[in-house]
């Protein structure tokens, strides 16, 4: 089990002792699936990338500071819901700055990767679920 994973422990619901296999609990039986499907993303190819580009990246502290700072000003911009077109103005200048560096666009191209796949994901559950989501 690697530092990423949560250490569920499982136990006979009769009896409370200590229970070696999952079976017993459907929930432990989810939560170790939802783990399974972590480490495959862990050790999937848009996961690598991103974390490769990620370490090319950090060798440069000071652009990747620019770039953590552009990032969490998009994540700002789109977490408002008062008026993202008026502030997404100004970081749009900064993509086009930014992303002129090679490193930098593939780095977020590989991020983009790795979100819309987590994103496929979550519609995948919601569209198999029965939880009525509503639009934003």
């Amino acid at each position: 089990m690697d530092n990423h994973e949560q250490n569920i422990s499982f136990e006979n619901t009769e009896t409370g002792e200590a229970c070696p296999h999952p079976s017993h609990r459907k929930s432990d039986e989810v939560l170790l699936k939802a783990q399974e499907l972590c480490r495959a993303l862990r050790e999937g190819d848009e996961y690598q990338s991103f974390l490769r580009l990620q370490e090319r990246l950090s060798k440069n502290e000071e652009l990747f500071g620019r770039v953590m700072e552009f990032r969490r000003k998009t994540f700002q911009i789109q977490e408002r819901v008062d008026n993202p077109a008026e502030a997404s103005s100004a970081v749009e200048r900064e993509a086009r700055e930014i992303q002129r560096i090679p490193l930098v666009n593939a780095y977020l191209d590989a991020e983009l990767a790795l979100c819309r796949q987590v994103q496929q994901i979550c519609q995948m559950l919601v569209s198999q679920l029965d939880i009525r989501v509503p639009e934003i």
